[in-house]
């Protein structure tokens, strides 16, 4: 997944002159015998020794496997700081005054970033473990005016996440919220670890790589940012589901979001396990798991055609199971079908073989007088109402589809509160803003659209009143985070952050083939 985040190092190096000028550039670094090129660290050990982090232990290893310790992690951090020199007294009996890490030790004790076991002991050379090492770079960011403010508190999705030490539990939880740390596996996160030097370096390079100053950003950018990072720490492996699978995808990777490789080709690994399970039949009754892998799908580059073997976008050709869920299992397919371009799937097996106009005419029947959709009765719904006119967008030229779009937006205008949100189901709630941003996106309209002003808020303002501390997204405003929220509002400020890169829409990735009836 190509990198989104700005690289911070280069920046500080402008700043502070962390980095020599041409020394360690990349054709000039070692190759160390004991670094293989294929090595999951392989690519940080070089970020950190180009840049002038880390060395090797002689010239020609870099001891991966060996520890990092305390020094070598507060000279790093106190370079990252400019190198400065501090008028304060070294107090630890341990640590030399005259050793490479003196200054540096000074500087730390005077910050407050690094402390010593006791006012006399410091321990340079000691090893450093992976929560100490969380302390100290939180302990660093928080100098430099960032870290959680007010309640930060959420469920860290690891086995051992209660034997973190009641002093490094904040930072740990900020390093995993920001990626900075991960799991040693899915469901461990060994807080009590010594780190290694590989580890070291892979962190280092993630941390330089955090995006320090957010004035430049939007208020999508930004909100984008933190929404991604939860989702990540909260759903560290999706898995095919409505819940931390799918959606979750489709945000990270429509987002652009800084996340490996690893986290989706795993998570196609285990989809096509999934499918060769079950025959590729995943539903009898809900095509919308088809229309949900579609997209995802889709974002990810993949061809739903041939997973594990299987034409996922085959039920899809069948018009009168697709349409048994509803307007919405139509609007989705649409949606599904229409993301890459797909041809429309004959299946030999139904009764109605489907077509798009089929779909289209559907959605447009289901409309209300006043111009929305509900999933039930004569109360237009701004959910179903925006999401059939984010499948309606792209057949907007079609004589019939224009005015249906045009007296949906008066009535979806006619539903925003004076706040600038929206209500379904007898609540103002985060989801409902979510799927108006993504209407108004699909349409190419702009959130300041007067429209959907009221009071000077827009619905964009609106959504960012239920972003928590921790990234995430609540339902109803004050209430704790929720994964659907944050799923649906992450998929909202990414398809506002594509736009404001000049980026298609939300649900339209690149074409496979031109699109036939």
């Amino acid at each position: 997944m190509k990198k989104q985040l700005c690289s911070l190092l280069t920046a500080l190096a402008l700043a502070v002159g962390l980095l020599p000028s041409a020394a360690r550039a990349a054709e000039n670094a070692p190759s160390f015998a004991d670094v293989p090129a294929a090595a999951w660290y392989a690519d940080a050990v070089q970020y950190v020794y180009e840049n002038g982090l880390m060395t090797g232990v002689s010239e020609s290893e870099f001891a991966p496997d060996g520890t990092a310790m305390r020094g070598q992690i507060v000279t790093i951090l106190w370079r990252l700081a400019g190198s400065p020199v501090v008028n304060y007294a070294m107090r630890y009996a341990d640590a030399d005054e005259g050793a490479w890490y003196g200054e540096a030790v000074r500087w730390a004790a005077s910050t407050g970033v690094v402390t010593g076991y006791t006012e006399s002991s410091f321990g340079p050379n000691n090893a450093i473990t992976r929560e100490q090492l969380a302390a100290i770079l939180y302990r660093y960011i928080k100098t430099q005016g960032q870290g959680f403010t007010g309640t930060w508190y959420f469920a860290l999705r690891y086995d051992d996440a209660a034997s973190i030490s009641d002093w490094a539990d904040e930072a740990m939880h900020w390093c995993v919220m920001k990626g900075v740390l991960n799991g040693t596996g899915e469901t461990t996160l060994s807080p009590q670890l010594t780190a290694t030097r590989a580890q070291l370096a892979i962190i280092l390079r993630r941390f330089c790589e955090l995006p320090k100053d957010t004035a430049s950003k939007s208020a999508a950018q930004t909100a984008y940012d933190r929404a991604s990072a939860y989702l990540t720490a909260a759903v560290s492996a999706p898995r095919y589901g409505s819940l931390g699978g799918e959606w979750t995808v489709l945000a990270l990777a429509r987002g652009g979001a800084d996340t490996e490789t690893a986290y989706f080709t795993d998570y196609y690994a285990a989809l096509e396990q999934t499918v060769r399970e079950n025959k590729g039949v995943l539903s009898e009754r809900k095509y919308t798991e088809y229309s949900r892998i579609i997209l995802a799908l889709s974002a990810l580059g993949k061809d739903a055609r041939d997973v594990a073997g299987y034409d996922l976008t085959l039920p899809l050709g069948d018009y009168e199971k697709t349409a048994a869920q509803g307007v919405n299992g139509v609007i989705y397919a649409l949606l599904a079908l229409d993301s890459r371009d797909y041809p429309m799937p004959q299946n030999a097996a139904a009764s109605t073989q489907a077509t798009r106009q089929l779909y289209v005419d559907a959605i447009l029947a289901a409309q209300l007088a006043n111009g929305g959709w509900s999933f039930m009765g004569e109360d237009a719904d701004p959910d179903l109402t925006s999401m059939a006119l984010q499948a309606l967008a792209r057949y907007r030229e079609q004589s019939s589809v224009r005015p249906a779009v045009d007296r949906a937006l008066v009535c979806l205008s006619a539903m925003q509160n004076a706040d600038g949100g929206f209500s379904s189901w007898g609540s103002e709630n985060a989801e409902s803003c979510a799927q108006v941003l993504l209407a108004l996106n699909a349409l190419g309209l702009d959130t300041d659209d007067s429209r959907f002003v009221k009071n000077g808020h827009s619905v964009l303002d609106a959504l960012l009143t239920y972003q928590n501390a921790d990234g995430g997204f609540c339902h109803e405003r004050g209430g704790e985070t929720n994964l659907m929220a944050s799923e649906q509002a992450a998929c909202a400020l990414a398809s506002l952050v594509r736009a404001e890169r000049g980026e298609s829409s939300f649900y339209r990735m690149a074409a496979l083939t031109q699109p036939t009836a």
